[in-house]
């Protein structure tokens, strides 16, 4: 029986054979490598080196020092970021806080002056508005008197004005008021007499007709003179009627129709404004009337 030599070159190697320095040195790049990829891994690498050689131990002793550095310092620097992050919120809370607390509390100041403001204007108005209507009641008053002291007497035969609608009541009066449609305080020039649309109006007195047709705001209107009566040029006057059967130059008597009641012009309804004329001069017609129903 014959054996085969075996050869040197298929022999495998010995379980025995020692770490080479190869092996070391690549243990220790991979620390290194791993390191830069993470603080964990990089401890994880370097005691696996520690493990392998009394050289390598001593480098990973260095890695696993720095790599704990590494590691506070990063802590310590997201900490510090976190804290300045949490200032500027804070100062952006606080400076926000003082500039709403700042508007607020010029608006209030603001909503106080124009209360302020319009409480004074309204005191305002109503004082001058109560003083107007006052001066003029005296006035009425004054030249009620001194009629009378003259024999006049409201209606009567002296002279003997009669009431131009039959019926109505008595509605916004001769003077100062609101008017009802622009709410503005202004001076009313004759004394309003509500009745229904279609009522007949009559000649206060004999006359002649000077003016008939539109009159802005007073919507149709009529004027009649009437001629001299206790010393003064007397004239009658009429807003807002339907229409008028009369015409400019025409002679009229007392108690004559002379048109229809109506709503035209500026109006809220209804309505005849009566007016009277003493020397040009619009005075209080109530005197004329005589009654106020």
């Amino acid at each position: 029986m014959v054996e085969a030599a075996a050869s040197p070159s298929r022999a495998l190697p010995s379980q025995e054979t020692p770490t080479s320095s190869f092996r070391v040195s690549f243990a220790a790049l991979a620390a290194g490598a791993f390191a830069t990829a993470g603080v964990g891994v990089t401890v994880a690498a370097s005691q696996a080196a520690a493990e392998t050689t009394p050289t390598a131990t001593a480098t990973a002793t260095t890695d696993v020092a720095a790599a704990r550095n590494a590691r506070v310092t990063t802590g310590a620097l997201a900490a510090f970021s976190t804290s300045r992050s949490d200032d500027r919120e804070d100062l952006t809370d606080d400076t926000s806080g003082t500039a709403q607390e700042a508007a607020t509390a010029r608006a209030t100041a603001l909503a106080q002056t124009a209360q302020s403001v319009q409480t004074a204007s309204v005191s305002a108005a109503s004082t001058s508005r109560q003083q107007a209507v006052s001066s003029a009641a005296q006035a009425i008053s004054k030249e009620e008197q001194r009629r009378k002291a003259d024999g006049w007497t409201p209606g009567g035969s002296n002279p003997s004005f009669m009431r131009p609608v039959k019926g109505g009541t008595f509605s916004s009066p001769f003077g100062w008021r609101t008017n009802p449609v622009t709410g503005a305080s202004e001076g009313h020039t004759g004394q309003d007499i509500s009745i229904g649309c279609g009522t007949p109006i009559y000649a206060p007195q004999d006359g002649t007709v000077t003016f008939v047709g539109p009159y802005g705001s007073g919507g149709n209107a009529l004027r009649i003179e009437h001629g001299k009566y206790n010393g003064k040029d007397i004239q009658s006057g009429y807003y807002h009627a339907q229409s008028y059967v009369v015409t400019v130059g025409q002679k009229v008597t007392r108690g004559q129709l002379v048109g229809y009641v109506g709503t035209t012009g500026t109006s809220t309804g209804c309505h005849l404004h009566y007016m009277i004329f003493e020397d040009g001069e619009n005075v209080n017609p109530v005197p004329y009337i005589g009654s106020s129903s």
